[in-house]
Formats: structure tokens, sequence, C-alpha cells
């Protein structure tokens, strides 16, 4: 899509180039020259969001539209400057989440460089831009993405779990052994004990037989 405008004698100071078709985002160049020009030509046209293939370097940041601006009978000495007004969908900035201040105008001239942009206004299903070049050639509209802070977590150690499994593992007694250690202890003092009262027990029931014998 493109719009044309020519001026039959285009008059030393601002001339105005209105555009009112809804696919080229620039709706207005104000375009100042330092001599009067006869028959100059202007023509504005939308490349939509795919860089022109003669341009072999991309542009930086997301671009919403590239546009190239070109002229006949018009010397880039006899330019003073160029203010483009351009407007951008909000759609498009919320779909592609955006910065509305980030937005800028770059031209292509051997290399991409951002324009003095600023934010004019915001109009209906739009936001207005205006940019200043110092001359015509591809142009393209460009925002950056809003970045969003994950906020960081602040882990806190759990001091009592960690007390807890710093201590030393105490191992556990094997109660069976001992049990069995006591056992024998015991048996070993029973034992004799109840060889002692045995004898004792024979002894005394001999001896108390010969008394009664006598």
């Amino acid at each position: 899509t493109s719009y044309t405008k020519v001026w039959t004698t285009m008059p030393k100071g601002e001339n105005v180039m209105k555009i009112s078709k809804e696919s080229i985002s620039v709706s207005e160049l104000r375009i100042t020259v330092k001599n009067e020009v006869q028959k100059a030509e202007v023509k504005v046209s939308s490349l939509g969001d795919m860089k022109p293939e003669t341009v072999k370097k991309d542009v930086e940041d997301t671009a919403f539209q590239y546009l190239e601006i070109s002229k006949k009978n018009l010397e880039d000495e006899n330019i003073g400057n160029v203010e483009v007004e351009f407007k951008v969908e909000k759609t498009w900035i919320v779909d592609n989440n955006i910065s509305e201040d980030s937005i800028v105008l770059n031209r292509y001239n051997g290399k991409w460089g951002e324009l003095d942009t600023e934010k004019t206004n915001t109009i209906g299903t739009h936001v207005t831009y205006e940019a200043v070049t110092p001359g015509f050639s591809y142009f393209a509209i460009t925002g950056e993405k809003i970045v969003e802070e994950v906020p960081e977590l602040n882990v806190t150690e759990d001091k009592g779990m960690e007390d807890i499994t710093a201590l030393p593992i105490l191992q556990e007694v094997e109660k069976p052994e001992i049990e069995e250690k006591k056992s024998v202890g015991l048996a070993l003092i029973l034992v004799p004990s109840l060889f002692l009262l045995v004898v004792y027990f024979i002894f005394f029931r001999k001896k108390k037989g010969k008394g009664e014998k006598v």
C-alpha cells in the first residue's frame, strides 16, 4: 500500500503531506525545504512487518511496520528536516507486551539508527508519535518488550531441623546380648550356691542319723 503526493511547486519552508490510509502507519509528513522546488514528488509505502529484501541487517526490538519514503526532483541537500507523525495500534502494543514509551522510528542509512521520537497522544485505538529525520529511506517502527522482574525468593533455613540433623546418630544397644550376659552371670552365682546348699543338706542329714542310733 502506498500514497503519493506531487507538488507542482513546493515552496521554500514547511510543506505538509497528510496521509489518511489505515494500512499506512504514517499519518503526516512535514517537509522543510531550503529552496523552492518544481514538480516535487514524495511517496510513502507500507511494507508490512517484513523488512525490505535489500536490507540485510535486522532492526533491533520488535517491528510493528516497515516503511519506505522516497522522493523525486527533490535533492537531499535541499531538505532541511522532515517531521514524521505516525500511529501504532493499541492491540499490537498489548498483544506483544510492548512498552508504549519505548516505541521509536528507525531509519536505515547503511545501518539502522533510532530517530528522536516522542509520544504525542492516545486517540481511540491508536497511540500517536512524532519523529524527526534528516532525509528519506527505509524506516521501521519498533518497540521494546516489557521485561517482568521475577521477585527473588528469600529461602530461610530451618535452624531447628538443621540442628536435629546435625546431632550424632546414637546406635541402639543390642539388648538381647546384654540380657544374655546378665543371665550367664546370674547362673554363675546361683549354681555354686545351690551346690553348697545340697552338700550342707546331705551332711546335716547324715549327722542327724548317727545321733539317733546312739
